[in-house]
């Protein structure tokens, strides 16, 4: 056996069953295409579903993959086992109807012995218990010795999930020899040892799995293997574990250096170690796919990964981020296999530097909680942690159990075990949703129905009106032969002029009639192929098999247009004021405006939005002509056009070019640039980490709102009493006399003020050894009260201050205490609490400060009067 590359293995793979008459395709990504049944791809089949059901007719009935693929539901196994991980590469070859097992497992065979060079010694076969065929052919066809054949039950090998294609599986194992296993000489594959390891498993999609349960053999049988790139390189270069393969070397070696230890350490480090180098490749690739960090979802799970990665190198003692370096270290790793993460460097490094950091934030938070929670279990004589603050501590803050466990055993506290788990169950049963969207569930809808059906012809780019017959007509997802007036449905013909929303851009509205019957187009949606046109009758009725006409709105078209174009040129400008790292990370366009979302680390200046919008209008302005223009996908990149890696392209793609913008794009497009008018750059603001949004506005849009911007300036310029290009003079001559009159008034307050509190000095009242201010005004707010209340006391800080106010109805009172006063019993709180209920209303405050409000008007002079004697009764 020779010791081999994870990427020879990988080339090696494709280039086997290239040689076996099967179509290789990249890696697709880690986000579903059009499939919100499950989260993440986490096995080589989940993007060719379509292909299994009949959805999509795929390009060859013979496909190879190499799979990048993210797996959570075992994560917290991740790092303890030598086998478990979130990312791996899941190689792959599949049938679609064509050839079965006998071909699968004789091939299989064939590229482990010839091509990976592994003694057949060495390998061991699995079959389902009541799959004879297979069984047979092991024995009789590829001679594989009949004792290192296995039966073994459902649990083992046999594939279903739900409802729909099932089927037995065969694995392949390798035997690791004696030493690894549990010392029984009987023991074969099925055995939870470490002596056999699964490396390739072959699924025979063989039966429809019924509602009763039962099995209906299906009429096209199809072939999905799956053999993971991490086993199979432990198992070549002879290594016990995944994480001691080629491709974890370079992490761990750098995690190594990082936190000063060496791999392997022998002690927990190890396991820590472990994890950082898994979830490194995990973030590196989701981040390069598109997927954002957040509270749900992809990101949720994204988020997830970072954060427990910069626990771990902080529980090994680097308080510093590192993991940017860990996310260009699995770039270079991995690059000759997956060149986007080269292309998107800069967004994957930044974006994952930027997540960490806010997680340190949240770590120091969480220490901050973990000492209060502490400090509060000692005063309350508490020495078990309730399982609710521990599990807050793991779930918002990012501790785990352990962790917490082992801060308060420092301090002498245990943890509620039990109750943790009980929350922790209660998470799982909300996530569980979540996590089940791994799997490969099938859909049953009506597509089933309707699949015999020829595609949708699509003539909107060079038509907007054009005959076309129906075939079919869905109302409340039930198939119908007529459509009446006053009914709402779904309408699908053999052709259509009408967009369909996709691609960021909303689908056409129009409208369909004939001599018999006139229907409203207010939505168009497509599927895999077909054109589904919600319609609303407004006269006449609608049969199956009529030949009508399809009206796309040109208003609407023209407009949508005008915005859709107007992004490649927004996507272009962006890129040459801010740089290369800027990436598309999802837009919207329809008749009104359009955004544009794209990766970029912090706001944009004024002088940058400045920028790209000139040079958004000057491409308008140089009236380029749009190009459309067919080529193959990899030719079309190798040429520079833009895609948007979260999008999902076929092997031909559509290019749209103006002026040096270049991007592959399936919308609707105006002719000229110059036919877009006028560009406006309406707001640039954040909607994620990382993601910053810009929404704009083109053609008649933006000269509605030049106008209506005009007519602002010229009501500005008549209350200034000149013209709007003097507004700016204008304006700062305003504010210089606003300063100069707020300077005088403020004179003139003070003035009053001093002359105020020369009045009530003369009019002050003894009581005991302090002296009483008491004075009553007309319309002075709160602020005026404390105003004078505050001079008063900086005359006399030990007298004592009461002043009350009539506004809007409503009285407002302050009262101030010195030290002398309160040193009596005199105070402030006690004061202004007793006049206002007096007075029907209420307040209070400390004793040096207080205030209050009521509304007895009548009272108000009276109360005044008896101040001294309300003062003693206050003071008791």
């Amino acid at each position: 056996m020779k010791a081999k590359s994870s990427s020879q293995i990988r080339k090696e793979f494709l280039d086997f069953f290239e040689s076996k008459g099967h179509t290789v395709k990249n890696s697709y990504s880690l986000i579903p295409e059009d499939d919100p049944s499950i989260l993440l791809v986490g096995a080589g089949m989940a993007p060719l579903k379509k292909y299994f059901t009949g959805q999509a007719t795929p390009p060859n009935v013979r496909m190879a993959t190499c799979q990048k693929c993210v797996r959570v539901g075992d994560i917290d196994e991740v790092g303890k086992t030598a086998r478990h991980l979130t990312f791996f590469e899941m190689l792959g070859n599949f049938s679609f109807g064509e050839y079965f097992k006998k071909e699968s497992l004789a091939w299989g065979m064939e590229f482990l012995e010839d091509w990976m060079e592994i003694p057949r010694s060495r390998l061991w076969a699995s079959v389902y218990e009541e799959d004879d065929e297979a069984y047979e052919i092991w024995k009789n066809e590829i001679k594989l010795p009949e004792e290192r054949i296995v039966r073994l039950g459902k649990e083992h090998n046999f594939w279903e999930i739900g409802l729909g294609p099932s089927g037995p599986c065969s694995e392949i194992y390798y035997d690791r020899g004696p030493e690894y296993g549990c010392g029984d000489p009987d023991h074969k594959p099925g055995c939870e040892c470490d002596q056999f390891i699964e490396i390739w498993n072959h699924v025979f999609t063989q039966y429809d799995k019924q509602e009763d349960g039962s099995y209906k053999l299906l009429e096209s049988k199809n072939i999905d293997t799956g053999m993971g790139l991490e086993r199979l390189a432990m198992v070549l270069q002879e290594k016990n574990s995944v994480y001691e393969i080629d491709l974890m070397d370079h992490l761990l070696t750098l995690i190594g250096e990082i936190v000063g230890l060496k791999y392997p350490v022998g002690d927990i480090s190890d396991m820590r170690m472990r994890i950082i180098a898994d979830h490194a490749r995990s973030m590196t690739f989701l981040v390069s796919d598109g997927v954002v960090p957040s509270n749900e979802g992809r990101g949720y799970v994204l988020r997830k990964l970072i954060r427990r990665a910069s626990l771990q190198l902080y529980l090994l003692g680097q308080e510093k981020r590192y993991l940017k370096d860990l996310a260009k270290k699995s770039i270079e790793i991995y690059e000759e296999g997956y060149p986007e993460l080269r292309e998107r460097k800069d967004t994957i490094l930044h974006m994952i530097d930027l997540e960490e950091e806010k997680f340190h934030q949240t770590l120091r938070r969480g220490m901050n909680y973990l000492d209060e929670i502490s400090l509060d279990m000692q005063r309350k004589g508490q020495t078990i942690l309730d399982g609710e603050r521990a599990f807050r501590l793991y779930d918002t803050y990012g501790f785990p159990l352990s962790l917490t466990e082992e801060i308060l055993e420092e301090a002498g506290f245990g943890v509620d075990l039990e109750g943790f788990d009980k929350y922790m169950q209660k998470q799982r049963e909300t996530s569980r949703a979540l996590v089940d969207k791994e799997g490969l569930g099938w859909k049953g809808d009506l597509q089933k129905y309707l699949k015999e059906l020829e595609p949708t012809t699509f003539l909107g780019y060079d038509q907007l009106e054009v005959s076309a017959k129906v075939l079919e007509i869905i109302v409340d997802n039930e198939l119908r032969d007529t459509l009446h007036a006053g009914e709402k449905g779904q309408v699908i013909f053999d052709r259509t002029p009408f967009y369909a929303t996709g691609g960021g851009q909303v689908g056409d509205w129009g409208y369909i009639e004939s001599e018999h019957n006139l229907l409203n187009v207010s939505l168009v949606e497509q599927t895999e192929k077909l054109y589904f046109h919600q319609v609303s009758a407004l006269r006449g009725e609608l049969r199956k098999g009529d030949i009508v006409s399809l009206v796309v709105d040109k208003d609407q078209r023209m407009s949508t247009a005008r915005n859709h174009s107007a992004t490649h040129l927004l996507h272009q400008a962006l890129i040459n004021v801010l740089g290369e790292g800027v990436q598309q990370a999802g837009s919207l366009v329809d008749e009104n405006r359009l955004r544009f979302d794209f990766n970029y680390f912090e706001p944009m200046t004024a002088k940058q939005l400045r920028e790209v919008e000139a040079q958004v209008n000057e491409n308008i302005l140089s009236d380029h002509q749009v190009r459309e223009s067919h080529s193959e996908l990899e030719e079309a990149k190798r040429k520079g056009a833009k895609a948007l890696f979260s999008e999902k392209y076929d092997d031909e793609v559509r290019v749209i070019s103006m002026g040096t913008s270049v991007e592959l794009c399936g919308g609707t497009h105006v002719e000229h640039s110059s036919q877009i008018g006028l560009f406006i750059l309406l707001s640039e603001r954040g909607i994620a980490s990382g993601v910053r949004r810009i929404e704009a506005i083109t053609g008649q849009k933006a000269l509605d709102y030049v106008a209506s911007q005009n007519e602002v300036l010229e009501e500005a310029a008549g209350l200034v009493k000149g013209r709007w290009e003097e507004l700016p003079q204008k304006l700062a001559q305003l504010q210089e006399e606003k300063k100069e009159l707020e300077q005088t008034v403020r004179k003139l307050k003070d003035r009053a003020g001093s002359d105020i509190i020369k009045d009530m000095v003369s009019e002050r009242k003894s009581l005991d050894d302090i002296y009483v201010y008491v004075k009553k005004f007309e319309d002075q707010n709160i602020d005026g009260l404390k105003l004078l209340a505050d001079q008063l006391q900086a005359q006399d800080p030990q007298g004592l201050v009461f002043l009350a106010s009539s506004l809007d109805n409503k009285i407002t009172m302050v009262a101030a205490a010195g030290d002398k006063s309160r040193d009596m019993g005199y105070k402030a709180g006690r004061l202004v609490s007793k006049i206002a209920k007096e007075l029907g209303g209420g307040g209070g405050g400390r004793d040096h400060f207080a205030t209050a409000g009521a509304r007895d008007l009548e009272k108000l002079d009276g109360v005044l009067e008896n101040i001294l004697d309300i003062l003693e009764e206050s003071r008791n």
